[in-house]
């Protein structure tokens, strides 16, 4: 009961409640059952996520682990290694968020609804870390995967998380095909962050027309918390000049580039509640935030690359999935 209503409190409460039930479960004294003690694992790590304090999962996730593969669940294999993955990508550890990635996979193997997100994260991972053709073959074994399973919305985002790999990957035709299947299918993701993305697909495959189009719609789409709002405002303005750039419009995309620069700029400090922003895509979207919060570092030497290059396809063209955005 203690381990259940800190799992409610982390989630959609009041954090320090859920510290206080997870003391008062510990001081009961009495050792827990194999799987109650990997749920008290889990409610500690949500509680870490829910406070930012990211460094501390990897650790937490471990002990959870153990126990895990002891009873066998990968249900809950899947929730400790994916949201760890998440909260590491949030800190910007990579590597290690990589390594729970993997876990993940071996730790669901068979169970293709549970191996679906874990798929995901490692393909997000791979992609932002700059190893393409890796990242490919994992969104390949993610669609393959997400087809076995005879649901629409789950092949869905997954066609929305291979769209963004393959924008990533400068495969611009394949991303507005995979992106635009997934908007059409309703795919429960972050729809305005979807829309910029097969925005800027559509200006890389020199239809700015198209692009311009799709940029309204994402003016259009509503905003919850899960969108993280304060970052879409520079993201659009990139977009725009990339589809400044699309028409030949050079002067416009160095203006356009120069105002989204500025735009990171100025939210480089900004005060962010980002365990509030990771817990608030994984309710209303159902999954963490795959390659992490938008980082507004990552987003100007983003656009700072592109405003130099001739079509910036070595910039690091990556969007954010609560997932999966």
């Amino acid at each position: 009961m203690l381990v259940g209503l800190a799992w409610n409190e982390a989630s959609a409460g009041d954090p320090a409640r859920a510290e206080l039930a997870l003391a008062a479960a510990a001081a009961l004294g009495t050792a827990p059952d194999p799987e109650a003690a990997a749920e008290l694992e889990i409610a500690r790590l949500i509680v870490a996520m829910r406070l930012s304090r990211f460094a501390e999962c990897e650790a937490i996730a471990s002990r959870a682990g153990t126990t895990i593969d002891h009873v066998r669940r990968p249900d809950l294999a899947y929730v400790v290694w994916t949201m760890t993955a998440c909260a590491l990508a949030c800190s910007g550890e990579l590597d290690a968020a990589l390594r729970c990635a993997d876990r993940g996979i071996v730790a669901t193997c068979g169970i293709p609804v549970v191996t679906v997100p874990c798929l995901a994260a490692r393909a997000h991972l791979l992609s932002r870390m700059g190893r393409h053709q890796e990242a490919t073959a994992t969104a390949v074994e993610l669609i393959v995967t997400a087809e076995r399973l005879d649901s629409t919305a789950l092949l869905a985002v997954a066609r929305y998380d291979a769209g963004l790999v393959a924008l990533a990957a400068g495969r611009a035709c394949d991303a507005v095909d995979l992106i635009g299947r997934a908007l059409d299918d309703g795919a429960v993701v972050s729809r305005p962050a979807a829309r910029l993305a097969l925005a800027e697909a559509r200006a890389a495959t020199g239809d700015p027309t198209e692009a311009t189009a799709e940029l309204r719609r994402a003016a259009l789409e509503p905003v919850s918390q899960a969108d993280q709002p304060w970052t879409l405002v520079p993201q659009m303005t990139r977009v725009q000049a990339l589809i400044a750039r699309a028409q030949g419009d050079h002067a416009t995309a160095r203006r356009r580039f120069g105002e989204a620069a500025e735009g990171w700029r100025r939210r480089a400090d900004h005060n962010r509640a980002a365990g509030e922003e990771y817990m608030a895509a994984l309710v209303d979207l159902g999954r963490p935030p795959v390659v992490g919060l938008v980082d507004p570092a990552w987003e100007l030497r983003r656009v700072l690359a592109e405003s130099t290059g001739p079509t910036g396809a070595d910039a690091g063209r990556e969007g954010i999935c609560p997932v999966s955005p």
